[in-house]
């Protein structure tokens, strides 16, 4: 719940897996932590894996933090448009 609660404010979520390699960390993203978070017309993306740590991505069900369309149009150098 609190997961899920995460990434309805801010989009991006951080998460840990404790999982023993960097392979494995990115199955339990992909296979486990991802589908449990999807929401019907929402779904939740592996973003990145770093080490043990996955980066999960979802759009709020509001106005999103992350406007992606924006992000296509401008400058793609320009992080802070």
């Amino acid at each position: 719940a609190a997961l899920d609660e995460a990434l309805e404010a801010h989009e991006l979520v951080k998460v840990r897996t404790g999982a023993g390699k960097k392979k494995e960390a990115r199955r339990l993203a992909e296979e486990t932590l991802a589908p449990a978070l999807d929401r019907a017309d929402r779904p939740c993306y592996v973003a990145q894996v770093v080490g043990h740590t996955a980066l999960l991505y979802r759009r709020r069900a509001g106005p999103p933090v992350v406007d992606l369309e924006a992000l296509r149009k401008g400058d793609p150098n320009d992080l802070l448009a």
